[in-house]
């Protein structure tokens, strides 16, 4: 295996997000909107917002072994928890570009375990090759512009020697079994558009949609700053809901 990092055993892991505080809120807010690739942002986003794997406090390191569909299974889920459970989204109809609402369970997308986890054995025409299911570690190497090959051969765990002698066609057919095989956390739904009956597949990416900016956590620090004269580090410190309460007696004081 000439990767370097192993995939985390569990596909869906028991897990403990963290309680919602300003510094938590502005954490996944830069992460965000940093310039950064999409593997490392979701890294982000879950570092700041989860406490708990399995029973286990979360650390950088074991973010990155999370399986690509594990990662995003968490994500949706903590998205979710800064949504309504059963959500509306905007989405537009491909064929006539009009606007459908759709109502959705974030955290209740389908899942597909796949064919084994962490690894799976495939056959190839030069001998069996057994490869682990990409992780995050994989997926920010293949967005750093990682060949293709070069991506695979990360993910080699045993038969090294069969994987390298195989010609491009024998390595797109391996890739395309290896998709058919590896878990799935589904980030589509299927709608039928209102407008013209055109069925179609809707995606919902929650680093892009669903989670909030830094604008409320900001205007409450200056609320909360001007009005009780707390630092930002205490406001930021102070729990989510405790927070909103405070800037809801401003609010009510000034009679908006």
């Amino acid at each position: 295996m000439t990767g370097c990092v192993p995939t985390y055993p569990v596909l869906w892991p028991r897990f403990r997000l963290s309680e919602p505080t300003g510094a938590m809120e502005l954490a996944v807010a830069e992460a965000l909107a940093t310039p950064a690739r999409r593997p490392e942002r979701v890294s982000r986003v879950l570092g700041a917002m989860l406490a708990e794997l399995e029973g286990t406090a979360v650390l950088p390191s074991r973010i990155a072994q999370l399986s690509a569909a594990t990662r995003e299974w968490l994500l949706q889920h903590c998205a979710a928890s800064c949504r309504p459970a059963q959500d509306w989204f905007d989405v537009e109809c491909p064929a006539c570009g009009g606007a459908q609402d759709i109502a959705l369970d974030l955290a209740a997308l389908p899942r597909a375990p796949g064919q084994d986890f962490p690894q799976v054995t495939l056959p190839t025409p030069q001998g069996d090759v057994t490869l682990q299911a990409p992780n995050g570690a994989d997926e920010d190497a293949l967005a750093a512009g990682l060949s293709h090959r070069a991506f695979l051969a990360r993910l080699v765990v045993a038969g090294q020697a069969a994987f390298d002698a195989l010609s491009d066609a024998d390595l797109a057919r391996l890739d395309a079994r290896l998709d058919a095989a590896l878990p799935d956390c589904a980030d589509q739904t299927q709608i039928t558009c209102a407008d013209c009956g055109q069925g179609f597949s809707a995606q919902i990416d929650p680093l892009h949609q669903l989670f909030p900016g830094d604008g409320p956590v900001v205007s409450d620090v200056h609320a909360l700053s001007w009005a009780y004269k707390w630092s930002e580090a205490e406001v930021l410190a102070m729990p989510s809901a405790r927070r909103a309460r405070y800037v809801s007696l401003i609010k009510r004081e000034k009679g908006v």
